[in-house]
């Protein structure tokens, strides 16, 4: 709502965004609360932070679509802050820095993974900066509970690093919101300190815009209960946290079943770890006794993951993420009017 007559200015400070690079549910979640901010009246600015360099005829093309929801992008620029090789304490205080030459925000949202918001919510609580605006942190996982829920263990000091900025972050932070109880509960359980109740909130990530996209591309004919189903589709990253060792197993049960049947199996999102090594190479060896037609599709967006779940003829969807955390892709998969399996 405005303030004093003005409308609120908002920033959201984050490392994914929907559409670029194969971003996940931090991009979607930001992508999408942008568009609900700027529908509703406020002033909304994304301070973008890559991973990966982008070209300049890229983040130009990027900076045209933003705008035309009346959203300014900008990029961070680590090396006006920081000398030397890029590291992750590093981005974190370039992004402190970018926000101080900024204009003043009403609100900041960083999101917990990777501690983009440490030295900001620091340097609030130390009476530095910031001092009329409140900074939020998101939930989505941080790197301990995606380590944990792979089964993996910290071996490198990065990690240990990220695990101090994320913690840092989230308990210094004026309010943090979570898409589910469940996460703040299990932030607790590991000994993380978070603000007082009243402050640590659950709130659904946003999703109207996302799911009127999505539901444009699906087929009035998807999902029709009275044929045979032509195709089982894995939507979800080839991780262990996101249940792609469950989906192989059930794949050897029902084989001969799907063989018979002349069902087509779909493997969408991206590659990842399981079981301790690449999640192609895991699917090689599992893949040794299946007969049924595989198809790996590892390079799609949201966009074209949708498009591609279109086109096929009666296809039933899987999410067997066991850890999971309010996911996007059962939303997508639910707003497309497709049949899903879910734990």
């Amino acid at each position: 709502e405005p303030q004093n007559g003005r409308p609120r200015a908002v920033c959201l400070v984050t490392e994914e965004l929907s559409g670029i690079g194969g971003s996940g549910g931090i991009g979607a979640a930001f992508y999408a609360l942008a568009l609900v901010l700027a529908e509703g009246g406020a002033t909304v600015n994304i301070l973008f932070c890559p991973a990966a360099a982008l070209g300049e005829d890229e983040m130009s093309q990027l900076k045209r679509r933003f705008s035309q929801h009346s959203i300014k992008l900008e990029f961070l620029q680590e090396s006006v802050y920081v000398e030397g090789p890029s590291s992750y304490e590093k981005r974190s205080y370039a992004v402190y820095r970018h926000l101080l030459d900024a204009r003043s925000y009403d609100y900041i949202h960083f999101h917990d993974y990777k501690g983009l918001g440490f030295f900001s919510v620091k340097a609030k609580k130390q009476g530095q900066a910031f001092a009329e605006t409140a900074l939020v942190v998101q939930l989505h996982g941080p790197t301990r509970w995606t380590m944990e829920a792979n089964g993996a263990f910290f071996v490198h000091e990065d990690q240990m690093k990220i695990d101090f900025l994320e913690r840092g972050s989230i308990a210094d932070a004026d309010f943090v919101v979570s898409p589910s109880a469940y996460l703040i509960q299990w932030l607790r359980d590991k000994g993380y300190a978070l603000p007082v109740a009243e402050r640590s909130l659950v709130i659904k990530n946003a999703c109207g815009k996302l799911v009127r996209e999505i539901a444009g591309v699906a087929l009035p004919s998807l999902g029709a209960a009275d044929r045979p189903v032509t195709d089982i589709v894995l939507f979800a990253r080839h991780e262990d946290r996101k249940g792609f060792a469950i989906f192989c197993d059930a794949l050897d049960i029902a084989e001969k079943a799907l063989r018979k049947k002349n069902v087509a199996v779909s493997l969408l999102g991206k590659f990842g770890m399981v079981d301790g090594q690449p999640s192609g190479v895991y699917l090689i060896d599992r893949a040794k006794k299946w007969s049924f037609d595989i198809k790996i599709r590892t390079g799609f967006d949201r966009t074209t993951a949708a498009e591609y779940l279109a086109r096929l003829e009666n296809p039933v969807v899987v999410v067997p993420s066991p850890y999971e955390n309010s996911p996007y892709t059962v939303l997508e998969v639910v707003a497309m009017g497709l049949p899903l399996i879910s734990s």
